[in-house]
């Protein structure tokens, strides 16, 4: 979310730091609930996300990138939200074929737990409490198509890695997989008709789709010219370009 590398150059450090602040309250005030933690978001090292998240009050979810010694996830590893008279838990997934770097160098106090069985134990966890399950992962969505072949339990994964854009959600057995591209140019909007208990088999909905069938309705936005900027975000990235000497 924040950076192109794991490597900062250490002139760029300040800029870059600053970036990610602005990005923070673009997304604070956009009211997200969780933010899942991404390899490259580790640029500028484990300890300064840890004090933006604190200081933003935005969660930010992984379930298995895990202290080395300790062996417990360094973020929040899942959350659970009531939204819509409904309980959604959430929980963020990272590869564990993605190496963990700051500065190009190996961060040697975190690991990454294998993710199939991560979700496992998340899926086993957030069920006895929660009626929609949402995985925001950063896998990339060949390998969250075979998470989703082998995991069952997960209603919809958001596919954070990689550049592409789902204009149509793929559907593994029950689980929906969404991705709207990359550096917010998109934004990704799913409608659900819930009915009973999860897990649920979505169905794409259609006019005549009875009223008793869980059913969703998928659609990606362009964020261009035609949309309005949010005056309060225009004026912060005013101010970030004017402090890094940009126009």
């Amino acid at each position: 979310m924040f950076f192109r590398s794991h490597t900062i150059h250490e002139s760029r450090k300040e800029q870059e730091a600053k970036k990610a602040e602005l990005i923070l309250e673009a997304y604070k005030q956009g009211g997200y609930d969780a933010i899942n933690v991404g390899n490259s978001d580790l640029a500028l090292g484990k300890d300064f996300l840890l004090e933006q998240q604190k200081n933003y009050q935005i969660p930010f979810v992984s379930a298995n990138i895990v202290d080395k010694e300790k062996g417990k996830p360094v973020f929040t590893p899942y959350l659970t939200k009531k939204v819509g008279g409904l309980t959604v838990g959430i929980f963020g997934l990272i590869s564990d074929t993605v190496p963990l770097k700051s500065g190009g160098k190996d961060i040697p106090d975190l690991t990454v737990k294998n993710h199939t069985e991560t979700a496992k134990e998340m899926v086993k966890e957030l069920r006895k409490n929660s009626d929609l399950l949402v995985c925001l992962s950063y896998l990339g969505t060949k390998a969250d198509g075979e998470l989703a072949q082998e995991v069952k339990g997960i209603d919809i994964i958001v596919s954070g890695n990689g550049r592409g854009l789902l204009k149509q959600p793929n559907k593994v057995n029950s689980t929906l997989i969404l991705q709207a591209s990359q550096s917010g140019k998109y934004v990704g909007k799913l409608d659900l008709h819930l009915v009973g208990k999860g897990p649920y088999q979505l169905t794409e909905a259609t006019g005549d789709a009875s009223q008793e069938q869980s059913r969703f309705a998928n659609a990606v936005v362009s964020m261009g010219n035609k949309v309005k900027a949010d005056p309060r975000i225009a004026k912060l990235t005013t101010e970030y370009q004017k402090s890094c000497g940009q126009r």
